[in-house]
């Protein structure tokens, strides 16, 4: 028993309590993360997150997504000062019963994404494309400032 004195000394409590409760950390069910979603007032928050890529030419900020399944009907792009919300819902075409189901890796049901733009865009000129292949691109005008500002020294 001179390792359990050891690992007494060595070991704080909160992580000793923690090492002794790690097997039922990962031992939770699907049901029991889907609880954890849910609000006090029992209105459902899972929502999945979109990926997405951020990028700039030297006149447009540009967001891409995939989005692959979503109808134009299904699909919100809004802007609120410097912050750009994608929001949807991706829906199979098909039910399916859960218990037919091998392996289920796509996400079905609602989402969305708020990006804090890194540069003053104008947002009453964006325009969103959804491509043929499932792309969603999202171009921003970028507000040009001049660089240089002459200030004029006075006596």
């Amino acid at each position: 028993m001179a390792f359990g004195f050891l690992r007494r000394a060595v070991m704080s409590e909160p992580l000793e309590e923690m090492a002794e409760n790690a097997p039922t950390i990962f031992n939770n069910t699907d049901e029991d993360l889907n609880d954890s979603t849910e609000s006090n007032l029992g209105e459902n928050l899972e929502e999945g997150q979109l990926s997405v890529d951020v990028y700039q030419t030297p006149t447009h900020l540009i967001v891409m997504s995939t989005i692959a399944g979503v109808k134009n009907a299904d699909l919100e792009v809004g802007m609120q000062g410097d912050v750009l919300t994608i929001r949807g819902k991706r829906n199979p075409g098909v039910e399916i019963p859960d218990n037919d189901y091998l392996v289920k890796e796509c996400y079905w049901g609602n989402f969305s994404r708020s990006i804090v733009l890194p540069v003053e865009v104008k947002g009453e000129e964006a325009v969103a494309q959804i491509t043929n292949n499932g792309v969603l691109t999202i171009k921003l005008p970028k507000i040009q400032r001049s660089r240089t500002i002459s200030v004029k020294i006075v006596d």
